[in-house]
């Protein structure tokens, strides 16, 4: 007998499960970082503003992957907060924001409403969660409190870190740079 049509039914019901986990880890993140209840963000009225769960880890990776998809749908801007699997979206323009959510809602094989499939840097796949906020930039309450710590400073304070001025002298340090600089440089993954 032929099982391949209950094989791709159960793995079909696997890659759903899969993508809801992530949609509802992301949402909860979302919720609890703002101090937000989900219904107090979301909103089924038109609006230029989304939240996008990219399930990354807030870094330029994820920035460039985000911005790739926005681009043709005009201006934005695009907030991405470090150590956050989520982002912020203000698209210029209403009509903007309604036609990039219709148009991820009718992406051939998604599973998840307002969900896309993304290539990101170093040949990586992700999918991405819009969902339509009526929140403002100015109302998230950790992006506006983001305690990052200036490694640069004089008197660091970063958990487990500890500055030892002149460790190496400045001959030793350009010749650690040079050995460096020498190799060819690459990404972390």
């Amino acid at each position: 007998k032929d099982n391949s049509k209950t094989i791709a039914k159960q793995n079909a019901t696997y890659g759903q499960m899969k993508l809801r986990k992530k949609l509802a880890k992301g949402i909860n993140v979302l919720c609890k970082t703002e101090s937000k209840k989900f219904e107090d963000i979301t909103t089924d009225a038109p609006t230029k503003n989304l939240f996008v769960i990219h399930s990354g880890n807030g870094d330029e990776d994820d920035y460039q992957g985000v911005t790739k998809i926005l681009e043709p749908y005009g201006d934005f801007e695009l907030h991405i907060m470090p150590g956050r699997p989520y982002g912020f979206i203000e698209f210029e323009k209403e009509e903007n924001a309604t036609k990039f959510v219709e148009n991820t809602q009718k992406a051939p094989d998604n599973l998840v409403v307002n969900s896309i499939e993304v290539d990101f840097p170093n040949n990586k796949k992700r999918n991405l969660f819009f969902i339509p906020t009526k929140c403002t930039v100015d109302q998230l309450e950790k992006h506006q409190d983001l305690d990052i710590p200036e490694a640069s400073s004089e008197d660091p304070k970063i958990l487990g870190l500890e500055l030892i001025k002149d460790f190496v002298t400045e001959e030793q340090e350009k010749t650690l740079m040079s050995g460096i600089d020498s190799n060819k440089w690459l990404p972390l993954a």
